[in-house]
């Protein structure tokens, strides 16, 4: 995490590139249900800079998709109010 601004960041120690979608995807996904700092900034912002940023996303991701959809559908449906809308 990098907190030297007023906004804490995920900074990633490699290029986007090198991170592999298979084992870290699912991760950031099953941590969308977090409530408790740091671990919600982490899955939240891994999610979307992975989606965002990562240039195999659009031909790795469809197949995780069985993984991904359970972890999504628990964070939609949490009855935490800032989880649902993340």
């Amino acid at each position: 995490m990098d907190q030297n601004g007023s906004i804490p960041r995920l900074a990633f120690k490699t290029t986007v590139a090198d991170v592999p979608l298979e084992l870290c995807l699912p991760l950031c996904f099953a941590g969308l249900s977090e409530q408790v700092h740091p671990l919600c900034l982490l899955a939240r912002q891994g999610t979307l800079q992975l989606l965002e940023s990562h240039p195999d996303a659009e031909t790795t991701v469809p197949p995780l998709l069985p993984q991904l959809v359970p972890s999504l559908r628990a964070a939609m449906a949490d009855k935490e109010r800032d989880v649902a809308e993340a």
